[in-house]
């Protein structure tokens, strides 16, 4: 439901509310109660608004069908069309500008890739195929390729520098070229060769890192992990076209084909599997990030599709005033998502996910120091986390904090060590809060510090040192230690531990002031087990 919808409904419901009132109880009742119930209406009214994805139409300079979007951030995008048509916008979509025409002429622009504000490519046809370049915002566009015959199906930039573009066969080999200077002059790629007939689809190409992925109409997709030098078909299980593909992980992907046909991957495309579509029309585009995902179909009008747990369920998002979906896209860097209709409309959300965390592990080392290793797939307003450990007979306390990336789609990677973890069990928890004051717990893990220590004496940090050093070390199990410093004709010059310890790691400082210059040895011992290491005083 929309918002102007919800308010005629909250305008119905005063009324119908303020009726019985007046009729049962009286005027002078009703207006504080009114207000009441509008306040409580309005609450949840923010509510909805703020839990489900806000689209809107963006002011769009013309009524030309758009093929292609390519969104850079949250505030540039740039948007390629039928007759010439390419669009830009540097503020969020606040205002779109015509930047197409003058070299590119009327050919219909079917894939575009911007760079950055000043920067974008894009590919043409009819009379053959090529491919035109802009450094200046749209200014001006320079012919950098052109094929006689074929179709260039789409183009990714790996970096400012590099970059992949891939089209139709033409005589036996499809048509895959790559640039090393941004897009200014493409060379032939390791050649693929056509299967019968096959071709292409526009804005059918997901790359990641060296990953490449490109759908066909011939019931395979061709993935390369060299960057395009080689390449390797994946069977598309029930889907003969595959119109769109992307990946939110390395392992999990989304192929999307016609009449609604949608296949899922688990390992990186290896073995693809069909799932259920949420409708019978073409795909327009796939995109995501985590387990959420965002699904275009070209009905009329069109129908943006939406899934929190990578496409075995869909909720429609959102459908267009008019006009089909072309293509959808999301930002690279950011959280702004577009989508491009056939009469012009350029359709804009803001995605909001929360934190959404990946994996949280906790595992020791040699000194019996605990690692805790997490990641995120996406952030929403991430402060960061606060590392929180109990044992059998404590509560949970904070000992660490973690700053977090505030607002972002990429995955993040964290790690927290812990040097002060006690003997036995040690629970760790992670207390995820937002700037807002929000927050969130993770699940406990575990981990067993004394079964994993063992007896070891590290060497001194810093070695050399001047005038003191600190020295680490670990013992399995309670019992008397010794911890003994040596010069070089054996006498013991300083004493450092003596005496019961409990099993656990620790770590002492040593200074030296009084020592002079030279090599010395230091020396752990306990009832069943000797240690001995070097170390320099230089003055």
């Amino acid at each position: 439901m929309n918002r102007e919808c919800l308010l005629s409904n909250l305008t119905l419901i005063i009324f119908i509310v303020n009726y019985l009132f007046n009729y049962f109880i009286g005027d002078s009742m009703w207006k504080s109660y009114t207000s009441v119930i509008a306040i409580i209406f309005l609450f949840s009214i923010l509510a909805n608004v703020q839990t489900q994805a806000q689209w809107t139409e963006q002011t769009s300079p013309t009524t030309n069908l758009l093929y292609s979007v390519s969104v850079v951030d949250n505030n540039v995008a740039w948007i390629g069309g039928g007759v010439g048509t390419v669009l830009r916008t540097t503020n969020a979509g606040g205002n779109w500008t015509s930047v197409g025409g003058g070299a590119i002429g009327t050919a219909d622009v079917y894939n575009i890739f911007g760079l950055d504000a000043q920067t974008a490519l894009c590919t043409t046809t009819p009379a053959g195929t090529s491919i035109y370049r802009t450094t200046n915002g749209g200014t001006t566009w320079t012919l950098v390729a052109s094929v006689a015959s074929g179709f260039m199906d789409a183009i990714w930039m790996f970096d400012s520098n590099n970059g992949i573009v891939y089209g139709d066969p033409v005589g036996g080999n499809w048509e895959i070229y790559k640039t090393t200077d941004g897009g200014a002059t493409w060379v032939a790629a390791p050649p693929l060769a056509q299967s019968g007939s096959e071709a292409g689809w526009n804005n059918a190409m997901y790359v990641s890192g060296s990953n490449i992925y490109f759908g066909t109409n011939n019931t395979r997709i061709y993935y390369s992990s060299d960057s395009g030098n080689s390449w390797t078909p994946q069977t598309t299980t029930g889907q003969v076209n595959s119109y769109a593909v992307w990946f939110n992980t390395t392992s999990i992907g989304l192929m999307g084909g016609s009449t609604g046909g949608l296949d899922v991957t688990t390992n990186g495309g290896t073995t693809w599997s069909a799932i259920t579509s949420p409708g019978a029309v073409a795909t327009a585009g796939i995109t995501g990030v985590g387990s959420y995902w965002w699904f275009a179909q070209q009905a009329n009008p069109g129908v943006v599709y939406y899934s929190t747990n990578n496409g075995a369920n869909w909720t429609t998002d959102y459908t267009a005033p008019s006009g089909q979906f072309y293509h959808i896209a999301k930002s690279r860097n950011g959280n702004w998502l577009l989508a491009v209709q056939s009469d012009g409309g350029i359709s804009s959300s803001v995605i909001t996910v929360p934190v959404e965390l990946t994996s949280f592990s906790a595992s020791t080392n040699n000194l019996g120091e605990v690692v805790l290793n997490w990641s995120t797939a996406t952030e929403t307003n991430n402060q960061g986390f606060e590392i929180e450990r109990r044992t059998e007979t404590s509560e949970f306390r904070t000992i660490g904090f973690v700053d977090g990336y505030g607002t972002t789609t990429e995955p993040k990677n964290y790690s927290y060590l812990d040097r002060t973890a006690e003997n036995g069990i040690n629970y760790y928890r992670l207390k995820q809060v937002d700037f807002n004051g929000k927050f969130d717990y993770s699940d406990v893990v575990e981990v067993d510090v004394t079964a994993l220590l063992t007896f070891n004496l590290d060497q001194n940090y810093p070695n050399p040192f001047n005038p003191s050093t600190s020295i680490k070390y670990s013992v399995p199990e309670s019992g008397n230690i010794r911890l003994s410093v040596y010069n070089t004709v054996g006498e013991e010059v300083a004493v450092l531990v003596n005496g019961f310890s409990q099993a656990g790691s620790f770590e002492v400082t040593f200074d030296a002031s009084n020592l002079s210059t030279g090599v010395y040895l230091y020396k752990l011992q306990s009832a069943n087990s000797v240690q001995t290491k070097k170390m320099m005083l230089l003055k």
